[in-house]
């Protein structure tokens, strides 16, 4: 009877400490927003940024998308657009404290891609023949940076030529 009884309260001892260990768990891997990454400052780096093919496990994780919406808050509000054309006044990652290949990624996608598509869509429009303008997402648009923080999405757009 006393050894079952010792027995009987090692278990409980143990289910408690593993409950106790959960909550610690759990509140360890509480999502901290783009916003606070932001307004601390907090160094950023998504090494898995331009893997294809991640797991959505991966690819969705919250943390993960505010990692990646406040590097890009910090980004592109280094970004410059001269009504054709975009910029950034920045050198390096180190600048706005994000990973420099995480900037790398961002000056490809936002500066070089965006510029190259715009002067096609330009080229192709004057082939064409065509009057109409070239619609696009204003990246440079304060708005669109708060929704960056904020984690919703943006429906501003600008008109090029």
């Amino acid at each position: 009877m006393k050894f079952s009884v010792l027995i009987l309260i090692l278990l409980s001892g143990l289910f408690c400490s593993c409950s106790m260990d959960c909550d610690t768990a759990a509140t360890t891997t509480e999502v901290i927003s783009a916003r606070e990454l932001v307004e601390k400052n907090t160094f950023i780096d998504v090494p898995d940024y331009a893997v294809d093919g991640l797991p959505d496990s991966i690819r969705l994780d919250p943390q993960r998308i505010a990692k990646i919406n406040a590097a890009q808050y910090r980004f592109i509000r280094n970004m410059e657009y001269d009504g054709l054309h975009y910029s950034i006044n920045i050198a390096s990652g180190s600048e706005i404290n994000i990973d420099q290949s995480l900037f790398d990624e961002f000056v490809k996608m936002y500066v070089t891609d965006k510029n190259e598509w715009i002067d096609r869509m330009i080229e192709y429009k004057k082939i064409r023949g065509e009057k109409s303008k070239i619609v696009m997402t204003d990246v440079t648009n304060p708005a669109y940076r708060e929704c960056l923080l904020d984690g919703v999405e943006f429906s501003g757009v600008i008109e090029i030529k």
